[in-house]
């Protein structure tokens, strides 16, 4: 998310010495780690925004642009959730793992839920950074609902920076501005939580909460040695471009058959979630448009180029050539949505 932001300000041409100022340097523990940024780092940056750019609707800009290149697990899990209800569930379980200390609750009413969240860093920026990131859910949720999606209130406790016509287009509702309850806030109607969502994808949602799931019990529980192991093993997988199990049990230093255990023992199948890695890598490397079919394919250890197709087709039910063409596509869509 820090980079996210930092990218922003660069397209908004805040001088690189401020952002060096407010970022700090990157630093590394005892042991060579690297240290994540401070949770005030994104509000920081974004009060420096407000300040050199006061008439633009930043909250709005910055969910739309650097927050949609934003990439995670979490994004990852909610945009292939099997409906609307199941995406809002994702980011509440594990938005801490995006934003350090925030707080997203999803109350469910008789009628209407209302999705809430805010942060103790939000004095830093007159809740700018709380605002793009409630812009960013409901643009996330909007964008892959499978089905017309529609909120009937926003709060939010940020000023209307730039024109209130640039909410008013993005949430489809004229949001309720400087909220006295210190808190940002949509509403929608129940039953618009059962619609499913169009890039919804079983194996990945399971894959990518697992993963999620893994991450929030180490951030609370410290990490469990053989779960450690196995991440270090799927990431050295990309690395080496070599997606076999037998390698992956390698980098474990252990046998196919006790590193199969692991993966049961924390419900999933060791050859799915190589595959789901697999087709991570594929999608950010399709995403490439300097890259052809076939260097992806090697890339991702296919030596016949033809295997891949069917192997993609079978991960996504497209052709990776559909899968490139859609992304463009997504890109160069209008930046305003339909009201």
């Amino acid at each position: 998310m820090v980079f996210a932001v930092i990218r922003f300000a660069c397209e908004l041409g805040l001088p690189e010495d401020v952002i060096a100022r407010l970022v700090g340097s990157p630093r590394a523990d005892a042991e060579g780690r690297f240290v994540a940024w401070p949770a005030d780092v994104p509000p920081r940056l974004c009060a420096e925004l407000v300040r050199a750019h006061p008439d633009r609707a930043l909250p709005i800009e910055l969910a739309r642009s650097a927050m949609g290149r934003f990439h995670s697990p979490l994004i990852d899990a909610v945009r292939s959730a099997p409906t609307v209800d199941e995406a809002l569930e994702v980011m509440a379980r594990y938005h801490e793992l995006v934003f350090e200390d925030g707080a997203l609750t999803v109350d469910r009413g008789a009628r209407e839920t209302s999705v809430s969240w805010q942060h103790p860093a939000d004095a830093l920026d007159g809740s700018v950074m709380q605002a793009a990131l409630g812009a960013f859910h409901w643009w996330e949720l909007r964008s892959h609902a499978a089905g017309p999606l529609s909120v009937s209130q926003v709060r939010l406790a940020a000023e209307p920076l730039g024109p209130k016509s640039a909410y008013e287009d993005h949430f489809g509702v004229l949001p309720q501005f400087n909220f006295s309850g210190g808190y940002t806030a949509f509403t929608l109607r129940n039953a618009d939580r059962e619609l499913p969502l169009s890039t919804s994808n079983q194996s990945l949602f399971r894959f990518s909460c697992w993963v999620l799931e893994t991450r929030l019990e180490t951030r609370h529980h410290g990490p469990a040695e053989e779960i450690t192991k196995l991440h270090h093993a799927l990431r050295e997988s990309v690395v080496n471009r070599d997606f076999s199990i037998t390698n992956l049990a390698r980098e474990m230093r252990t046998s196919v058959r006790s590193a199969q255990r692991v993966a049961a023992r924390h419900g999933v199948r060791l050859r799915g979630m190589v595959e789901e890695v697999r087709l991570g890598e594929a999608k950010r490397l399709l995403g490439d448009p300097t890259l052809t079919v076939a260097a992806v394919s090697e890339s991702i250890g296919y030596s016949d180029e033809r295997a891949f197709r069917r192997a993609f087709r079978r991960w996504t039910q497209q052709s990776p050539s559909d899968y490139r063409r859609a992304l463009r596509d997504s890109s160069s869509a209008p930046s305003e949505p339909s009201p």
